[in-house]
């Protein structure tokens, strides 16, 4: 039920209000009176009431004063004025603040409070609808925004709105799987209220990917302030996971997550959200694993781009060179240099299809060193050399 405060200096007003009709019935209750604008203003905050009814002339704090008070605490109560006739300049000023309607103390019936009721309802229903539909619209626009389907002059209507943004900015992307949505809403809702402790987070933004056969699928949009380093970005997302984990343990709910890497501009969102797929595809692929291989391979996909080593990941992985070897042979039928050259081959193709980057950037960015090694062994492994690929792949 909707909940009500009543705000007049005279009891008799106030019990009259209270006795007039069954406010249930109407989907209301009576949650509070108060004397004044002052003690009012508490009771807001306690109550969070959706309709209030107040008084003009009071003592401490009026009505006027009561009502600028709640305008700029942001509080969105629809209010309704009780006045006399002599209160009209006030009554004026009232309804300029927001005020959505009055009533004539000591005259009005209770048919008065019905049509009043009837109006307020309409409107909360106007603006449940348009609520909701603004909802769906940014739903909608964040989709099209990740999967890159939004064209040039979209994306400058909607940055200019202010409903995407642009430019410069550091963001990361958490792709969350989640037996029940309402987990995530309500940990997202907990940890908003609480982010302002987290080092250089700005915002986070829920998207609905949908319906997935273990539950749900949502990307959350990490937003961070300029400055932040690669680190403190990562330890808040690492953060926000393992809080989600926990809470979704309690009830026994199951939950899964993988996500990008620091992105520094957002035209680049798409990037962020291929490769949080990925990641997500990748976690898929490793289950069917051991312990050790999975280590070695997540460690070959988050270091494949730096020259890496037998030595570096078997030493992460706290076993020996040989063993590792042998272990990675029998699980995944490759050797380990085998499926690294593979996995940077691999890497390179992406870049070579979905970017405009050099080839001698490519080359560095998928651990091969110099262009011309990264030529010769592209054409080795493909038969084309790497201009020829991309040629062939936008073809």
């Amino acid at each position: 039920m909707k909940k009500v405060l009543i705000v007049d200096d005279e009891v008799i007003p106030r019990k009259s209000l209270k006795s007039i009709i069954p406010w249930a019935e109407f989907g209301y209750t009576i949650a509070g009176e108060a004397a004044n604008g002052k003690a009012a203003l508490t009771m807001v905050e306690e109550l969070a009431p959706e309709l209030i009814f107040t008084d003009i002339t009071m003592p401490v704090m009026n009505g006027i004063e009561f009502i600028r008070a709640l305008k700029e605490k942001g509080i969105s109560a629809k209010v309704v004025i009780l006045s006399c006739h002599e209160d009209f300049t006030y009554l004026r000023d009232a309804m300029r603040l927001g005020a959505v309607d009055y009533l004539l103390k000591h005259t009005f019936e209770a048919e008065d409070i019905r049509r009043l009721l009837s109006k307020i309802d309409e409107q909360f229903r106007k603006e449940y609808i348009e609520s909701e539909s603004i909802e769906w619209l940014r739903q909608d626009l964040w989709k099209r925004f990740l999967l890159g389907h939004l064209s040039t002059g979209e994306k400058i209507r909607y940055r200019l709105n202010g409903l995407i943004p642009e430019g410069p900015g550091l963001f990361r992307i958490l792709l969350a799987e989640v037996s029940s949505r309402n987990t995530i809403v309500s940990f997202l809702e907990s940890y908003r209220a609480r982010a302002g402790d987290k080092t250089g987070l700005d915002r986070i933004w829920l998207v609905n990917e949908g319906k997935i056969p273990s539950g749900e699928r949502v990307f959350l949009i990490f937003s961070f302030k300029a400055g932040c380093s690669e680190a403190d970005t990562a330890a808040v997302v690492h953060d926000f996971y393992g809080g989600l984990c926990r809470m979704a343990a309690k009830q026994d709910h199951a939950c899964n997550a993988a996500g990008s890497c620091l992105y520094r501009n957002w035209a680049e969102i798409h990037e962020a959200w291929k490769e949080a797929v990925e990641g997500m595809d990748m976690k898929a692929d490793l289950s069917k694993y051991g312990q050790k291989v999975r280590q070695a391979l997540t460690y070959i996909r988050n270091n494949y781009a730096r020259q890496i080593s037998l030595e570096d990941i078997s030493g992460y992985i706290g076993i020996s060179r040989i063993y590792l070897s042998q272990i990675f042979k029998k699980e995944t039928g490759q050797n380990i240099s085998d499926f690294l050259l593979g996995y940077r081959i691999s890497r390179a193709k992406k870049m070579l299809m979905d970017s405009d980057l050099k080839i001698y950037e490519i080359a560095d960015m998928s651990g091969f060193g110099s262009a011309q090694y990264f030529s010769r062994i592209f054409k080795e492994q493909t038969g084309m050399n790497p201009n020829e690929y991309r040629t062939h792949s936008r073809s």
